[in-house]
């Protein structure tokens, strides 16, 4: 797999667990989808993006760039798994439907079909406390 994840343009290694994590679990249809559309990239950073931009030549135009700043790092491993496969999803989403935007809940849902209910059930968890009125009052 992780040759596989390579072709990424990944400048922050600290991202590859969470990547790996990401990929084995997607249905392989998706994995293969992902993988070999060269228009789309990951990118990540280690302080600047702009340095990592200027350090790398994509191959094929980029259709699709999904930029993961290192700051993520700082949140806890649900949350960095779930940011991953949302954006997968939402990449798959646009390929597969006609629709140029998508509901919250249609990403959601093709997140629980491919097996990450306990990332997104924390993610919807952490809404529910931060959107409430004792939340809010501190």
């Amino acid at each position: 797999m992780n040759k596989m994840i390579n072709r990424f343009k990944i400048c922050d290694f600290r991202f590859y667990p969470y990547l790996e994590s990401v990929f084995v679990r997607l249905p392989e249809r998706v994995q293969e989808r992902v993988l070999n559309d060269t228009r789309f990239q990951i990118l990540t950073d280690e302080d600047i993006l702009s340095v990592c931009v200027l350090r790398y030549e994509f191959r094929a135009p980029v259709k699709v760039l999904i930029y993961l700043s290192s700051k993520i790092l700082a949140k806890p491993a649900y949350q960095i798994i779930y940011s991953i496969a949302h954006e997968i999803a939402k990449y798959i989403l646009s390929v597969v439907k006609t629709e140029t935007e998508f509901h919250e809940k249609d990403i959601e849902d093709l997140l629980m079909q491919w097996g990450f209910e306990k990332e997104v059930e924390a993610v919807r968890n952490g809404r529910v406390i931060t959107e409430s009125e004792a939340y809010k009052m501190g």
